[in-house]
């Protein structure tokens, strides 16, 4: 596996640009192939391995989210070159990806939700992420905290 290696909260942090690939991650906790193709190059997401506590055996996998705007090509760039991503990287906040369905109209669709069980994902962090409102069919209001809607699936029972 290709990344590479940053610090956030003080914590190594395993980072995956775009280009990074993955071969054989079902060995890891928490991974999808379908996540990790969909979204390596995601415009507001990017892939990562996370240790709880130092010291760890496993890393596990994660994505990060950025509702700020951050140029995440930009960033791959800089840390591929050797540049120091610290700062950008503590505006990011962890997430999983989990189904879920509307309340309303049923639409099934897969969510980047914050993975609350992280040490990573702090009150600050959560009020300051912007969060998507509303089913992208019917309007209505999603529960909250969900950050992006990363895939829609129509007429098919939440596996």
């Amino acid at each position: 596996m290709t990344g590479y290696l940053a610090i956030l909260d003080g914590r190594e942090v395993w980072y995956l640009t775009s280009l990074d690939r993955i071969e054989g991650g079902e060995d890891l906790p928490q991974f999808d192939r379908d996540d990790d193709n969909d979204l390596s190059a995601h415009p507001r997401m990017r892939r990562a391995l996370l240790w709880a506590r130092s010291g760890s055996a496993a890393g596990v996998y994660s994505f990060l989210h950025w509702s700020d705007g951050t140029d995440l090509d930009g960033l791959d760039n800089s840390i591929r070159g050797g540049g120091e991503i610290g700062e950008r990287l503590g505006r990011a906040l962890v997430v999983e990806c989990r189904w879920a369905r509307c309340g309303s109209c049923g639409l099934k669709i897969r969510v980047a939700v914050p993975d609350t069980g992280n040490p990573f994902v702090t009150p600050e962090r959560l009020r300051a992420h912007r969060w998507v409102k509303s089913c992208p069919a019917c309007g209505q209001a999603l529960r909250p905290y969900v950050a992006e809607i990363v895939r829609v699936v129509a007429d098919s029972p939440i596996p």
